[in-house]
C-alpha cells in the first residue's frame, strides 16, 4: 500500500515513517508539509492512503482533504493534535477516519495494518 504522509511537523514524518516502515506491505510514497505540495504529489504518485493533519504550513488540511475526496479514491486519515474542534469537521468532509496524535497512535497503526 502506498502512502503519503502530509504534515507540518518534520519530526512527526520521521517518526511515523519509522512506525510504518516495520509494517509488511507499507510504503512510503512521499512527504508533504503543505496542502499545495500535498496535491501535487498526490497527482503525481496517487497514494492510496493519506495520513493528513489538520494544521499545514501556510495551509489547511481540509483543503487537500476537499480536493481528494472530489478528484481521487484514496483512503484519508485526519492525524492530528487538533482534535478537539476538527473531528467534527473532518466526518462532514468525508474523512475516511480520524485519529488524535497524542493518544491515539496505536490506533492509527491497527487501522493502517487492517487496511492493507
Amino acid at each position: 500500500m502506498n502512502i503519503l504522509i502530509v504534515d507540518d511537523s518534520p519530526q512527526i514524518r520521521i517518526n511515523l515513517k519509522k512506525f510504518l516502515s516495520e509494517i509488511k506491505g507499507i510504503n512510503v510514497s512521499g512527504e508533504a508539509e503543505s496542502s499545495g505540495d500535498a496535491v501535487e504529489l498526490i497527482n503525481k504518485i496517487k497514494p492510496e492512503l493519506i495520513i493528513l493533519d489538520v494544521e499545514l504550513k501556510n495551509s489547511s488540511g481540509f483543503d487537500v482533504l476537499k480536493y481528494v475526496k472530489k478528484n481521487m479514491h484514496s483512503i484519508v486519515i485526519m492525524f492530528t493534535n487538533h482534535s478537539s474542534g476538527y473531528k467534527n469537521k473532518a466526518q462532514a468532509e468525508r474523512a475516511d477516519f480520524f485519529f488524535d496524535k497524542t493518544t491515539e497512535l496505536d490506533k492509527l497503526l491497527t487501522t493502517i495494518k487492517d487496511l492493507i
